[in-house]
């Protein structure tokens, strides 16, 4: 899959599920340094969410997270199957992880 189609999925999902949720893509952050793919706002709580496609390297990764720990409260990454083993090498269990299929 695209990145854009994972977030069609993700927001569909989101949509369908969280009421009252405030939802926000290519939301940047840390006065304009990073870039997060899709957030959410709901009941004060941040969530971010970073998409991982198959085809993407998952080197940055760790930079990624990192800066997402210094301003949201939750923390995903978004995957499809063929990324999994990778994301999951480079993730701890404090951050959420969503696979995604066709």
């Amino acid at each position: 899959m695209k990145e854009y189609e994972v977030k069609i999925k993700l927001t569909e999902y989101l949509l369908a599920n969280i009421k009252k949720n405030i939802i926000g893509s290519e939301f940047r952050f840390d006065f304009g340094a990073r870039r997060a793919d899709i957030i959410t706002i709901c009941d004060g709580i941040a969530t971010a969410f970073e998409i991982k496609t198959s085809g993407d390297n998952v080197t940055r990764l760790p930079q990624q997270i990192y800066g997402y720990k210094k301003y949201f409260d939750f923390r995903f990454i978004v995957c499809e199957p063929g990324n999994i083993d990778n994301v999951r090498k480079v993730i701890s269990k404090e951050i959420g992880l969503i696979m995604v299929d066709d």
